[in-house]
């Protein structure tokens, strides 16, 4: 039979070791799991931005520049609760990376992500879209069209650019509804 104790010296080689050990406060978890695409993306229901796109076309997919601040919320979403988005009062419980992407890849990551993120009850996610520094033009092609594609996703209720230490104007922080 196998003696299970630990060895006075070996309690202390292991203090020393680790060092001082003090509990913290937050017992919560969060998880940034990045979430891909699927190699074949599911049909569009009826409310993706795919749908909802081709209705109205591409939609409004903004001409802006890397270091412009975005932001937008629905009609009834309070400037309050834009407030604190902007502040990054809200924990982010889930994020997606667009980097490198085309704009097809870049679309289709986002349909799968949002659904996800709603079918998962996630209210508050993180989409870093970049600042466009590695296209062939310049400008930030995916930050314009992600732009235009949450204003058009109805689950979405309110965006905004992120704080610096988040990604700044290379990502944004996005509310959506509860389910």
């Amino acid at each position: 039979m196998e003696n299970n104790s630990i060895s006075d010296a070996d309690k202390e080689l292991f203090k020393k070791s680790v060092g001082e050990v003090r509990k913290i406060s937050q017992d919560t978890v969060f998880s940034r799991k990045t979430v891909q695409a699927p190699a074949r993306p599911e049909s569009p229901s009826r409310n993706s931005p795919k749908a909802v796109s081709e209705k109205t076309g591409d939609g409004d997919t903004g001409h802006f520049l890397a270091g412009d601040f975005l932001s937008f919320k629905k009609p009834g979403i309070q400037n309050r609760v834009l407030s604190k988005l902007r502040r990054g009062q809200f924990a982010m419980e889930g994020f997606l990376d667009l980097h490198g992407m085309t704009t097809n890849e870049a679309y289709r990551a986002l349909e799968y992500f949002l659904g996800e993120s709603v079918t998962q009850k996630r209210q508050h996610v993180l989409i870093i879209h970049g600042k466009g520094r590695g296209s062939g033009t310049g400008k930030p092609i995916i930050k314009n069209r992600v732009f235009g594609w949450l204003r058009q996703y109805p689950d979405v209720l309110a965006f905004c650019s992120a704080r610096q230490n988040d990604g700044g104007t290379g990502a944004l922080y996005v509310m959506l509804r509860k389910q």
